[in-house]
């Protein structure tokens, strides 16, 4: 009766261990969300003059591409290798690369807010690494044939709910 005892013990113990393990795994803490608000501010990425401004009620002329257009970021002007840092806290959701800016970066801010840093090399982040506000997001590259004659520069766009926002609103 000991061994079946003892064998019945186990035979609820393993089932005990298999349902802790259960659970544990399901109260483990999901991934740190963000929550980026309208009164939040964000920090410069990078310090430099802007070169193109933040324009989606009207054109501005592209020097490069010699024509006016629409501009749903602004372009920060930066020396090659210049450390980008992050503006505010944040988790990676893309890297990738664009024809017009390059290496991109995409970072969720979380309520809504998505802040877009173009215009990269050497980036030490992928998808899914969490960033604190200050965290090197990559180095300024030489700029692509879109933004040749504007010089090394940072394209910085900011998003709310996928609609292009002035990011300046919210820099200090």
């Amino acid at each position: 009766m000991a061994d079946a005892a003892g064998q019945d013990g186990g035979e609820n113990l393993a089932e005990q261990v298999q349902e802790t393990s259960g659970s544990v795994s399901q109260t483990v803490p999901a991934a740190e969300t963000f929550d980026f608000q309208a009164q939040d501010h964000l920090a410069w990425p990078i310090s430099g003059n802007v070169v193109l401004d933040y324009s989606m009620d009207g054109t501005i002329y592209f020097p490069t591409l010699k024509q006016y257009r629409y501009n749903p970021a602004i372009v920060i002007s930066g020396a090659v290798g210049t450390p980008v840092t992050a503006a505010a806290d944040g988790k990676v959701t893309d890297v990738s690369v664009h024809a017009e800016t390059g290496t991109t970066v995409t970072v969720d801010l979380g309520g809504g807010y998505t802040a877009i840093y173009g215009q990269l090399k050497e980036v030490p982040v992928k998808e899914g690494s969490v960033l604190s506000a200050g965290d090197l997001v990559g180095y300024v590259s030489e700029p692509t044939k879109y933004y040749s004659t504007e010089g090394s520069n940072l394209y910085f766009a900011l998003q709310k709910d996928g609609a292009p926002t002035d990011p300046v609103e919210y820099l200090q």
